[in-house]
């Protein structure tokens, strides 16, 4: 025969099993499952750009963990952060044999050199704060999307489409200034959007936009002045009025801009003079730019083709958002703003920039990825919500397989 439980279960015969173990059991399954209801409930509340951003740190660790060779130019970077460590000048990179290195600023060295300081000197350490940093461009281009377009779903599509961006993946797992020089050009041309649609400054904006494009102009130099001297001058053809009044701050702002992008040059100028100056030089200008017409022309095709081959994926979606902005409106509406002129010029000039530069490299297109990422979700966010939906989860799906598929294969699980 078979006997029955307090809850009226029947049990199997046989079966010996006193009331009280009977009760605990019963109470034990009742608690497992009202704790994983109550978990998945808090859970659920969790923003989905925190996910998306602890997602990118996740499945890059192990490639920055396991991925020992370093790109060539990488131990320029770790040699000179581990001589400062050990000899406590830290104002002055340093090649492994102790000659001067003054091609590049000090942002990534201090960068790669802090994490040696705090966690100890292994490729994973030296990787560690560009990780960090990826995740933060991630988070900061969905803050940018999210303040132009006024939606946060626009925000959460822009930072899926730069979370997958082979540049921008493929720049967090390296020690090279291409991240920092993205993150803070990011940063600064938030600030800048912010004081185009506001031009009555706030500390926050004017700090947002000439600290980062200083901090810029200090991780990798020349691109960046570049960008600060064209934020700067549309800033000024918009709202040259505002600016008249608040000419104390931005004043303020630009002194901002020249003390942390120049105070490391104005260091190694007064240390070393002549030879700052021809180094740097050499490597920012007379062995970096080729002004040939035919070059610059080709060169501009395969950066142009690069930038296209990273939105693949999007292209379905974009064609279709693009038809349809073009049969109601015959424009993207979005582009008639005027913010948009800061952010789709220096895209422009960007690539005509790296165009000159003597050879082309897709990790070069770093700096404008995110703004790009920014343009294509307004484009996709003129469809209509139910087709976004159906998009979202396509391509959301098939990002999450594409990543969880490269984290395997860097832990050695597939080969």
């Amino acid at each position: 025969m078979s006997s029955t439980n307090f809850v009226g279960r029947e049990l199997p015969n046989g079966l010996d099993v006193s009331p009280i173990e009977m009760v605990e059991a019963e109470t034990f399954c009742i608690c497992i499952r009202v704790t994983g209801r109550l978990m998945f409930s808090q859970l659920s509340k969790i923003p989905p750009i925190v996910w998306l951003v602890v997602g990118f740190v996740f499945f890059l660790s192990p490639h920055v963990y396991r991925y020992a060779v370093h790109h060539p130019d990488e131990r320029h970077y770790t040699d000179a952060a581990m001589h400062m460590v050990e000899s406590g000048d830290y104002l002055t990179p340093r090649t492994a044999a102790g000659d001067l290195r003054l091609k590049k600023p000090i942002v990534a060295y201090w960068m790669v050199a802090t994490s040696y300081q705090l966690f100890g000197v292994s490729p994973f350490t030296s990787r560690l704060p560009f990780v960090l940093m990826g995740a933060g461009i991630v988070w900061l281009t969905y803050r940018l999307a999210w303040y132009l377009f006024e939606n946060r779903e626009t925000g959460l599509i822009a930072a899926l489409v730069v979370s997958l961006q082979p540049a921008l993946i493929v720049s967090s797992m390296r020690s090279l200034p291409d991240l920092p020089l993205t993150f803070f050009l990011l940063v600064s041309a938030f600030g800048f959007v912010r004081l185009l649609r506001e031009p009555e400054a706030t500390g926050q904006a004017l700090t947002m936009a000439f600290g980062g494009a200083g901090m810029a102009i200090a991780s990798k130099g020349l691109p960046a002045v570049v960008f600060a001297g064209f934020a700067i001058f549309i800033l000024l053809v918009v709202h040259i009025t505002p600016i008249r009044r608040e000419w104390f701050r931005y004043a303020s702002g630009f002194v901002l801009t020249v003390l942390l992008g120049g105070g490391w040059f104005f260091a190694m100028a007064f240390l070393h003079g002549a030879e700052l100056l021809a180094e740097f030089t050499r490597d920012q200008v007379t062995d970096r730019l080729r002004l040939q017409v035919s070059g610059v022309a080709l060169d501009f095709v395969k950066v142009l083709l690069i930038l296209v081959v990273g939105l693949l994926p999007w292209w379905g979606w974009l064609r279709e958002a693009m038809v349809a902005a073009w049969r109601q409106h015959g424009a993207l509406n979005f582009l008639r703003n005027p913010m948009w002129l800061l952010i789709t010029g220096w895209v422009a000039l960007y690539l005509c920039l790296a165009a000159m530069v003597d050879r082309v490299n897709f990790r070069y297109l770093t700096p404008i990825v995110p703004l790009v990422a920014v343009i294509a979700a307004g484009m996709m966010a003129e469809l209509s919500p139910d087709r976004r939906k159906i998009w979202s989860q396509r391509l959301g799906w098939s990002g999450c397989g594409a990543v969880a598929g490269l984290s395997l294969m860097a832990t050695g699980i597939c080969f």
